[in-house]
């Protein structure tokens, strides 16, 4: 069935065969998004009322949170960047007339008034970063991604915590002279409006991943099939140490900063199994730690806790801690019991850990396919942030009583 949709929506855009008909409908959904909001004039007319469904969230992808707001920025599934306070249920979508498919991470930079979110989509041919500077009101596109535009996708982005705040991103594209998918680093000194291409390798970027610490000063770190390197200050790959073992599958790259350096931690699929691995100080002497049964989720569903070294988070169908680098693994609930207590047991599927360090507390956000949650102790418990006015459940069908039309039946993922 979802290739005869993809088949479908193929056919329903005809076009030049060196047309890129999503880029031009991402690109014409912008401008059009934009000019609607800034003039006010929405083209329906009428009296709309939102109907619901008010106490069901649906999958949340990602969750920004400004500590000197207290705001959360959370991504939907569907597109939008929603935002609203701890606690508060006044959830508010920023793009409401924009989508931006596939959200990958979000992000605020800059402080008070002289402020810019950043999102990155992992769409396909699409250039993938947005960004607002009057939060949300309007929305552009980032330069020099054509490479990604005429086929591929990023993966992962992250923001260096220097003065200029570099941002980085891992892309897949296509070399048209090996013919032969690569993966390629791009960097922007400009908060995320143009990039430049600084780094490819002739692999797949499943096998490649990056970590920056997003609360320190470090550099940019890459997983290169078993190979872990840095990104001096030339943009030269430095080699710093391999895994035991190597073998290639999905790659994710998370880091611990203490006061003694750097730690950094490591998942790679393959042979069916999640293989996690530790180093030493500052990336020295990795070893391998453990493996799970489960594969993560999404790019985001594996994490380092920011507060406690050896702390990590791993996501699939449900989510699991792990107190020593990933040599054991404790669940934090069944899928089962969200349904007899949502506001306190997780939903089932977890596509991001994001965590965030307030004064001397850590503060997790745990995205599933039933919401986002907030823990303040690890996961030990956790706390429903969206069961009102997040209004993202994901609907399959829907019918209208042909007796009474008040009557409507809506068929949700839960």
């Amino acid at each position: 069935k979802h290739l005869e949709k993809e088949k479908w929506i193929e056919t329903m855009h005809r076009s030049a065969p060196d047309d890129n008909w999503r880029n031009m409908d991402q690109q014409h959904r912008l401008q059009a998004a934009s000019q609607k909001k800034q003039s006010g004039d929405l083209p329906i007319y009428g009296k709309w009322r939102e109907l619901g469904s008010n106490n069901q969230a649906g999958r949340t992808v990602y969750t920004y949170f400004d500590p000197e707001t207290e705001d959360m920025y959370t991504a939907s599934d569907g597109g939008q960047v929603w935002k609203g306070e701890i606690g508060a249920d006044n959830w508010v979508p920023l793009n409401d007339h924009f989508k931006i498919p596939r959200i990958r991470f979000v992000t605020k930079i800059g402080t008070g008034n002289n402020t810019r979110l950043l999102v990155q989509s992992s769409a396909w041919n699409i250039a993938g970063i947005f960004f607002s500077d009057d939060d949300g009101l309007s929305w552009a596109m980032g330069e020099g991604l054509d490479n990604i535009i005429d086929w591929g996708f990023i993966k992962r982005t992250v923001v260096k915590n220097d003065p200029g705040k570099t941002v980085y991103c891992i892309a897949q594209e296509w070399d048209y002279s090996a013919w032969q998918a690569v993966s390629a680093i791009y960097k922007s000194n400009d908060l995320g409006s143009s990039f430049e291409k600084i780094q490819t390798f002739d692999y797949p970027v499943e096998n490649v991943d990056l970590w920056t610490a997003p609360g320190g000063e470090s550099d940019v770190f890459v997983m290169a099939q078993s190979e872990f390197y840095l990104l001096d200050e030339s943009d030269e790959l430095v080699s710093v140490a391999s895994l035991p073992n190597p073998a290639d599958g999905n790659t994710l790259l998370t880091g611990f900063d203490s006061d003694a350096g750097l730690y950094f931690y490591a998942m790679i699929r393959f042979n069916n199994m999640s293989h996690f691995y530790a180093s030493g100080l500052n990336g020295q002497n990795w070893s391998e730690t453990g493996t799970h049964t489960q594969g993560p989720f999404m790019v985001n569903s594996f994490a380092a806790s920011p507060d406690e070294m050896d702390v990590l988070y791993f996501g699939g169908i449900e989510a699991f801690t792990s107190n020593d680098a990933g040599q054991s693994w404790t669940i934090v609930n069944n899928w089962g019991q969200y349904y007899g207590s949502p506001e306190d047991r997780l939903h089932a599927d977890i596509p991001a850990f994001n965590s965030y360090m307030v004064g001397d507390m850590e503060y997790l956000f745990i995205n599933t396919d039933g919401g986002t949650y907030i823990s303040y102790d690890k996961a030990e418990n956790v706390e429903n942030l969206s069961l009102h006015n997040l209004r993202i459940s994901q609907y399959y069908t829907s019918y209208t009583c042909r007796f009474d039309p008040s009557y409507v039946h809506a068929g949700s993922q839960d």
